[in-house]
């Protein structure tokens, strides 16, 4: 049994303070859908929200519907892991707040009404610069990006026309998934990039999707160095099936 499960304890039990009595459903493309609200929530016999924790690797962070419910839960969770011989970093602690700041590269408030999902604007405007160099490759143009004499963007790296390194589209693309934890909607579009990365392999069509037939034999295949550079109108073409 894990630390957290310890912790919460018999969620029947009317004196555990982590203690809830069923959940509310809230899913998209129902009739009561609330895009405000969770999509699942545990609550109390009272109505409230239950005590919860969520955890991000080894650091975690305490939630509940009022301030002094929080520290109940925050005192019982610091509690059990000295009562198992854990860390507990109290400098990581925070008070109870509705806009708390930032944590796992997420920013969560819920100070107007509804529950805000964001990332810190440095890193939004690097997420800007990612999407931005893909564009270059692309050769697609916004208000950001500008047109030279030779009717190419402006800032493209020196590369063969229609090809975009591998390495470094390897290195945004790594950027962007941390990214897309926050906004979930960029999932769909990264299929795009990854059939890109992986157009190269042994067992690939010309969009870069897997041959079923061919799938069996992947496994003794060997697939050899990636190469320099990848044929970037793959992740143009991929994302426009989307």
């Amino acid at each position: 049994m894990s630390a957290n499960n310890i912790i919460k304890g018999n969620r029947r039990d009317p004196e555990n303070t982590f203690q809830w009595d069923h959940t509310e459903e809230n899913l998209p493309c129902s009739s009561i859908y609330n895009a405000a609200l969770p999509e699942v929530q545990k609550l109390r016999k009272d109505g409230d929200t239950a005590f919860d924790i969520v955890q991000y690797i080894g650091d975690a962070r305490t939630l509940a519907s009022t301030e002094e419910q929080l520290w109940l839960a925050q005192s019982k969770m610091v509690k059990m892991l000295s009562y198992l011989g854990l860390q507990d970093a109290a400098c990581k602690r925070r008070m109870g707040s509705r806009p708390p700041g930032a944590w796992a590269g997420a920013v969560v408030s819920t100070d107007s009404g509804v529950v805000m999902k964001s990332v810190l604007r440095d890193c939004w405007s690097k997420t800007q610069e990612k999407v931005q160099w893909i564009a270059k490759y692309l050769n697609l143009v916004d208000e950001y990006t500008s047109i030279n004499e030779e009717g190419t963007t402006e800032g493209r790296p020196n590369c063969p026309d229609g090809e975009i390194p591998f390495k470094d589209l390897e290195r945004v693309v790594g950027f962007l998934v941390y990214v897309s934890k926050t906004y979930t909607y960029m999932v769909p579009y990264l299929k795009g990039i990854y059939l890109t990365l992986n157009s190269w392999r042994e067992g690939r069509d010309k969009m870069g999707w897997k041959i079923l037939k061919q799938q069996r034999d992947e496994a003794q295949a060997l697939d050899g160095p990636a190469p320099s550079l990848l044929n970037v109108l793959l992740a143009w073409n991929a994302m426009l099936m989307l």
